[in-house]
């Protein structure tokens, strides 16, 4: 038999201690829950990660810059300047009023042409499809729309409308036009999709054609931009989505 003077106080005197006081351990059962509780899940940061490097990344993209100058372009500030000029270069220069009108109309026309094909359904800047193939770890042979954060799951349509808002600012639109816009394209993709676009009657404009939370996302990206116009973070963009209560989520049941 072993010395209990060994047991208490030599080398093994722990497990000694462990396996001959079981009124010191946890009940089994709640020993057993601690060992099924899976680990605190997050399928969220990753795909933070990866938006944030696409806002930061577009907004400063070529294409966004263009736009961005399109829609600087001012009529009145062609014309002061046009009214500026001495009276024989104005005579030779003629019609330069209408011209200062047409061009910022131009412009402001060809910026929406390239942000709607940025934007448009599967388009460069149309993130949905590549996070539900990318981002799928409970479901690893096909595409998952939803993700799990805590005991949260997050639709995934949330984090290109963030990015539409945040990048839309910094190409030089305006919060009116690309609420409007979203509508817009909700239109068609409704069509494309084969369902009846279906409006808020109590908004106004042609944003009563997109949903409560894509329009509540697309704001975020806009403030977004707003505090962090140099760049965003992971913890930026996670954040808005997590601490929001208008983006679409539902309680996850294993």
């Amino acid at each position: 038999m072993s010395d209990p003077d060994t047991l208490l106080f030599g080398p093994n005197r722990f497990l000694f201690l462990f396996d001959q006081a079981p009124m010191c351990r946890a009940p089994l059962p709640a020993r057993r829950a601690a060992l099924d509780a899976p680990a605190f899940a997050d399928e969220l940061t990753p795909i933070a990660r990866y938006m944030a490097a696409e806002m930061n990344r577009n907004a400063a993209s070529p294409d966004a810059r263009r736009m961005a100058e399109m829609n600087a372009f001012d009529a009145n500030a062609c014309i002061k300047e046009f009214m500026g000029l001495p009276w024989w270069q104005r005579a030779l220069l003629g019609d330069m009023l209408n011209q200062c009108v047409d061009r910022q109309m131009s412009y402001q026309t060809a910026a929406l042409l390239s942000w709607g094909w940025k934007v448009r359904q599967d388009g460069d800047w149309d993130h949905k499809p590549l996070i539900a193939r990318q981002f799928h770890p409970r479901n690893p042979n096909g595409p998952q729309h939803w993700h799990l954060y805590g005991k949260t799951l997050y639709f995934y349509d949330v984090w290109s409308n963030i990015h539409y808002g945040y990048v839309g600012i910094a190409a030089g639109f305006s919060e009116a036009v690309l609420l409007d816009g979203a509508g817009l394209e909700q239109i068609g993709s409704d069509l494309v999709g084969g369902r009846l676009p279906h409006q808020d009657a109590a908004v106004a404009g042609l944003r009563r054609w997109d949903n409560a939370e894509d329009r509540a996302a697309v704001t975020m990206g806009i403030q977004l931009y707003r505090r962090r116009p140099a760049q965003v973070s992971t913890q930026d963009v996670l954040g808005l989505v997590i601490h929001s209560n208008s983006v679409t989520r539902k309680p996850y049941t294993p």
